[in-house]
């Protein structure tokens, strides 16, 4: 019985080795891009008050903003993150362009 145990094992073992680096490799890469992640989200000021913007950082447009709170049912969070998003996608474009891209993409989606 033990024999046939010991065949098995030399029969499989190679198997379990490749499964293990293949689990190492992956955890590996996960751990990669956690990092990146984390390095690409920017950091956040503990100042409650600042005195001077950030170029890039100008407001937008009332009325645009207005639209777009109604349309995502007064969550500001999701309103700021969707202008954010189409600001990293298109840099070179204002922020009210930025809304204005959010506000078109949304109202697309619900038609």
């Amino acid at each position: 019985m033990l024999g046939a145990l010991s065949i098995c094992w030399q029969i499989v073992q190679p198997d379990v080795a490749r499964a293990a680096r293949k689990r190492r490799y992956h955890i590996q890469e996960m751990i990669r891009e956690g990092r990146e992640r984390a390095n690409r989200q920017p950091r956040r000021s503990t100042s409650k008050s600042r005195t001077t913007r950030k170029p890039g950082r100008e407001k937008v447009n009332p009325r645009l903003w207005s639209q777009l709170i109604t349309l995502v049912q007064g969550d500001t969070a999701v309103a700021a993150r969707l202008i954010r998003y189409e600001q990293n996608r298109n840099p070179d474009r204002s922020r009210d362009w930025c809304a204005e891209k959010a506000i078109w993409q949304l109202q697309r989606d619900r038609h």
